[in-house]
């Protein structure tokens, strides 16, 4: 298995610079959907289909147009 420090930032979050957590995952598109507009976050996150995992997760939109 790769380490998680070499995994793109598509799959992983981090927190206050210190630790490396994966990603909330969703089954389909419309799950992610509805847990960004349960949580007013639809202005500036996107969902999208994982390359590693092949899950969907939510990312912010200049994360994902520069990757």
């Amino acid at each position: 298995m790769i380490e998680r420090k070499y995994l793109p930032r598509c799959h992983w979050n981090k927190q206050h610079g210190k630790h490396i957590r994966a990603k909330r995952i969703f089954e389909t598109e419309q799950e992610a959907i509805d847990y960004m507009k349960y949580r007013n976050l639809e202005v500036k996150y996107n969902a999208y289909q994982c390359p590693i995992c092949g899950k969907w997760h939510i990312g912010h939109n200049y994360l994902l147009n520069h990757e």
